[in-house]
């Protein structure tokens, strides 16, 4: 078995991603099989490890749209407490349900997820405003605050407050 492997089915929109991977490998095998068709709702550091972010539910940037990483879970392969391998239905539901955010490696050592891709659109918008001043930067996180929960789901807009080196506040937004 192959941890890193990422098997891709464009005519059914799933994949097998080995526990191995990931996020970026994973997102980079779905693209190029797909011919960017197809994306997962996972997030945007790529050297983050599949199996621990899926099982720790996966909120990224198209989980407004898609759900969470763990939502797009159809099956996977399990090494059990006995060193058997399951799949989906002879790990049972209760497993099946913890392994999808119940946290790693309480329920066994997941070595391959099949995920439900999703159809996505290529075209996207990326923009970033960044502020110094602090009352600026409050004033900016209310009026994000304010109109954000209205958004459709397939819109993403987030706020990231940092300072810097010399202590000054910033606020990032992207879309």
């Amino acid at each position: 078995m192959n941890l890193k492997k990422v098997e891709v089915d464009v005519t059914k929109g799933t994949a097998w991603r080995g526990g191995g991977t990931t996020i970026g490998e994973a997102y980079y095998h779905i693209a190029n099989a797909s011919k960017d068709r197809y994306g997962f709702p996972a997030g945007t550091c790529p050297t983050v490890g599949s199996g621990g972010y899926i099982n720790g539910g996966g909120f990224g940037h198209m989980s407004r749209k898609f759900g969470h990483s763990a939502d797009n879970l159809l099956d996977a392969l399990a090494v059990n407490a006995e060193g058997l391998l399951l799949k989906r239905t002879a790990m049972g539901d209760a497993m099946f349900w913890a392994i999808r955010g119940g946290g790693g490696g309480s329920w066994g050592i997941v070595v391959a997820w099949k995920l439900k891709l999703a159809d996505i659109n290529r075209n996207v918008t990326i923009f970033r405003i960044g502020r110094a001043e602090k009352k600026t930067v409050v004033n900016f996180v209310r009026k994000w605050q304010a109109i954000a929960y209205n958004f459709p789901n397939g819109f993403h807009l987030r706020a990231i407050l940092a300072a810097n080196s010399s202590r000054i506040i910033i606020v990032s937004f992207s879309k």
